[in-house]
């Protein structure tokens, strides 16, 4: 795999050791209609570790479980973090085929300690489970200078402000088909919403959150993208009816902000560093946000006292 060129179109056979969760991405062509995207390490008995990226229905559409082995055709390697490949439209996959290689991967992994994988990919804090906890200055500095470096951390911050003025785009119209999401334009001759990835007309769209909020730890304060899965936690609303109320000059949609801010949370986010105009920034991409349990954080505080104490 090291030798092949980027940009190549290959066919794998691997065994998926890891599954990310699905996440929001934002899109280069489009901010305002992100990307969904999964990563799965792949590994075989070469003793290397390659990361393998699914975007839109691919990566929403992965049910895979447990540890088979898997044909993945017409991958396209890449160069993101070192070597890696990514699914194209034409990628398809097959679970389990019936050929000789697969019973080989199975009965190599069976028998051996598969601890001491080499990493194809740089691992950057991107796979499900743990994110390293880091100040939002830490994070910054740490992608500053660093295009094409992403990082996913958890930290806590408070939500300072939520752009919701009345010139403040907080939702896009998207594709009402469940995967999808792509931004519809309207279609007056037929009355109907078009989606140019679907190449199809609705008769109607669903309504999903860009937020554009300001946090802040004691490090320091900017601003973060939130998109539609941890915009809902934090307001209990859909999107659509966040619009209903917006249009209908609702007041109790001043009071749905006025509760979400001036609030700490646990937030999981993304921070990449992005190039528009000839300039650099650092953006910041909240993942998931949660409620502070004290009682829990209050017993880890004791224990880390605990074995301060002991030493």
């Amino acid at each position: 795999m090291a030798q092949l060129q980027e940009g190549d179109i290959v066919d794998v056979i691997a065994i998926p050791s890891k599954v990310s969760d699905v996440v929001q991405v934002p899109s280069k062509k489009d901010p305002s209609s992100p990307l969904v995207k999964r990563t799965i390490s792949l590994i075989d008995d070469s003793r290397f570790s390659i990361d393998l990226t699914l975007f839109g229905e691919m990566a929403e559409g992965w049910s895979q479980d447990g540890n088979p082995v898997m044909v993945f055709k017409n991958i396209k390697v890449t160069d993101f973090n070192g070597r890696s490949l990514t699914a194209t439209r034409q990628s398809r996959w097959e679970v389990e085929p019936n050929i000789s290689r697969t019973q080989q991967l199975h009965n190599y992994t069976a028998t051996q300690n598969m601890d001491d994988i080499q990493l194809l990919t740089r691992t950057q804090g991107s796979m499900s489970g743990h994110a390293a906890y880091k100040s939002l200055r830490d994070a910054r500095n740490e992608v500053s200078g660093q295009p094409g470096k992403s990082i996913l951390f958890s930290c806590q911050a408070t939500i300072l402000m939520i752009k919701h003025d009345e010139n403040a785009s907080m939702y896009y119209l998207a594709c009402p088909q469940q995967g999808c999401n792509k931004k519809v334009t309207p279609d007056n001759q037929t009355n109907s919403w078009y989606c140019s990835k679907c190449a199809k007309n609705y008769p109607n769209f669903l309504a999903r959150y860009v937020l554009f909020v300001r946090i802040s730890d004691d490090t320091l304060s900017d601003v973060a993208t939130m998109f539609n899965d941890a915009a809902t936690d934090l307001l209990g609303k859909q999107a659509n009816e966040i619009k209903v109320m917006r249009e209908n000059n609702d007041p109790e949609l001043e009071y749905l902000f006025d509760c979400a801010i001036q609030k700490k949370f646990n937030f999981k986010i993304k921070a990449n560093e992005e190039t528009y105009q000839d300039e650099s920034k650092v953006k910041f991409t909240i993942q998931t946000i949660e409620p502070i349990n004290y009682y829990e954080e209050s017993k880890i505080i004791l224990e880390k006292i605990q074995n301060l104490l002991a030493v």
